[in-house]
């Protein structure tokens, strides 16, 4: 018998849209162990959160097989429930509660749940621990659907995009959580657009891509294995764009290049493994006047992410489609 927390093999769901099939999963197969914080990462609609809601027992598989601490987790429900927990996007809480109100409805549901005050301090709700769930902010609300997720101490935590709509200091406390609870024994599985949170919180992920697995590893063996350098950033008009990517001089030290238009600007990624020649290329051609906002960083997950799912990166770091 596996040690792993969850066990897929060849795992599908599919749907039926305007008379013709479409595949959400299409024959995964990986596995998490028990404890540690592990990543599912893909753009919207790759089938991440088809993934998360059969590993909750939420969606029942076409084909395949999942295991959850051993059990189905569709036929063994009553288990699951007790012993699983998913931290939603969005939810319907009970608007007129108040938050601590809430936290111990939730904990009423469970034998061994922490103390509702506990997970109020943990998660710095104090200030708003007496107020109405209707009048929370984004960032509140966010914070109060991940405390109604680890109250019940869960084996297999899922959170789904968990730090969105927090402002900088707010992730960070999120993030000690999130470390807490796997460092305590919990697998917790993050789906998340955050390169900059994957690489930080998870022990090992799996980028999928319309359906399938297109890369899996840890942060730092991924990046070792796609990023061949440091990455370059500057925008370009977009007509000096094409020109650039003609430029058989500057491209010559270029491992790849992208560009994503924002106006009648083009804002250019550029990795390359020897990027003093190549700045010093671009910057003694033609194409030098009309370069702006010129940096460079070390590669990382952002630019795995791009190579093995096909997509860009926004100003926050987040997947948007090329």
């Amino acid at each position: 018998m596996s040690d792993s927390a969850v066990v897929a093999r060849e795992l599908r769901k599919t749907y039926t849209r305007a008379g013709s099939t479409f595949h959400a999963v299409d024959g995964i197969s990986f596995e998490f162990p028990s404890s540690g914080v592990y990543g599912l990462l893909g753009p919207n609609g790759a089938g991440k959160s088809t993934t998360l809601e059969m590993i909750a027992g939420l969606r029942k598989p076409d084909g395949g097989s999942i295991r959850v601490l051993g059990l189905d987790p569709f036929t063994d429900r009553g288990a699951i429930t007790r012993r699983v927990s998913i931290q939603p996007q969005k939810a319907a809480l009970f608007q007129h509660q108040t938050v601590l109100e809430l936290l111990q409805t939730w904990a009423a549901f469970y034998p061994d749940a922490r103390k509702a005050d506990e997970v109020v301090e943990t998660l710095d709700l104090g200030q708003s621990a007496h107020t109405r769930v209707a009048k929370l902010s984004g960032g509140q609300t966010q914070r109060l659907l991940i405390g109604a997720s680890i109250i019940s101490s869960p084996d297999v935590l899922i959170l789904d995009e968990p730090s969105a709509g927090l402002d900088p200091n707010a992730r960070d406390d999120l993030w000690r959580v999130i470390r807490s609870e796997g460092a305590r024994g919990a697998t917790v599985i993050l789906s998340t657009h955050s390169m900059e949170e994957a690489e930080a919180l998870c022990e090992f992920l799996v980028i999928v891509n319309e359906g399938t697995i297109v890369a899996s590893g840890t942060p730092h063996g991924l990046i070792s294995e796609y990023v061949t350098g440091s990455e370059i950033y500057f925008d370009i008009s977009r007509t000096r764009f094409g020109e650039l990517q003609e430029h058989p001089e500057v491209m010559e030290t270029a491992t790849s290049i992208a560009g994503t238009d924002s106006g009648s600007r083009t804002a250019v990624i550029v990795e390359t493994s020897h990027s003093d020649r190549f700045l010093e290329r671009l910057m003694g051609s033609p194409l030098a006047a009309d370069v702006q906002n010129l940096k460079m960083g070390s590669a990382g997950l952002d630019s795995v992410f791009r190579k093995v799912a096909g997509r860009e990166l926004d100003d926050e770091g987040r997947v948007s489609d090329r």
